[in-house]
């Protein structure tokens, strides 16, 4: 490896197929050129933080390792053109935020994890044409979100992460969140957003939705300032707020 670390020229390095549980600290430092990393099929837990330091690089492969995170420096890679950390399997639950600066990124690969949400901050990724997220228990965006296209789950995380404000009022010495997101039309088999029923009970989600409403000035029938979500339409035919 210290062999690898001298070559400063490289462009391109692949460490696929072996048992590699971790990789240099300094590595970012040493190849500042590199534009290809294939790792894949090894027993990675982590990457160190020069990762960040790879400023050429545009393929990263990560897939088939025991990846429990990605380094936030992530985020300083401006050339990245495809990122592939699938099947990582029980161990990938997150990403950081800083993944939506990866300006230049057009294919991502997070499919066979455990991720349960994904960062409104992908929502940055204005060069992204390819998406995976096959066999996560996503839960933000939720799956009817996910198996219509790539772009309705950017549209969904762009809702919150541009159009989302988070507020807290007290009523009764209670903390309530009011969530402004804009309504979406009904339209068979998509879904939109509807009020939250959370809480514990729909009667402690009307209590939510009628002090947000009202706080945020809520009139003939906007529903701007309700505490909403995204639903399928056919699975919230059991109980109405007007919209």
């Amino acid at each position: 490896m210290l062999y690898v670390l001298a070559c400063s020229n490289l462009l391109e390095l692949s460490a696929n197929f072996n048992q590699l549980e971790v990789w240099p600290t300094s590595f970012g430092s040493k190849l500042l050129k590199l534009e290809k990393l294939c790792l894949q099929l090894n027993n990675l837990m982590g990457l160190p933080e020069s990762i960040g330091e790879l400023g050429s690089l545009r393929i990263l492969d990560l897939h088939f390792n025991k990846l429990r995170s990605l380094p936030p420096t992530i985020g300083k890679l401006l050339k990245l053109e495809a990122l592939n950390v699938s099947s990582n399997f029980n161990n990938l639950t997150s990403l950081p935020h800083e993944i939506g600066e990866l300006i230049s990124l057009t294919h991502l690969d997070l499919s066979f994890n455990q991720i349960r949400e994904l960062p409104p901050s992908l929502a940055k990724l204005k060069m992204l044409k390819t998406l995976k997220l096959d066999q996560n228990p996503l839960m933000s965006p939720p799956m009817d979100v996910v198996e219509h296209s790539h772009e309705a789950v950017v549209g969904y995380l762009d809702h919150l992460s541009s159009d989302l404000e988070t507020k807290m009022t007290t009523c009764g010495g209670i903390k309530v969140s009011c969530l402004n997101i804009p309504s979406s039309p009904r339209r068979d088999n998509i879904g939109g957003w509807v009020p939250v029923r959370g809480g514990g009970s729909w009667m402690n989600s009307l209590l939510s939705h009628l002090i947000c409403g009202n706080i945020n000035g809520m009139h003939n029938g906007s529903s701007m300032g309700k505490l909403m979500r995204w639903q399928g339409y056919h699975s919230d035919d059991d109980f109405h707020f007007p919209l």
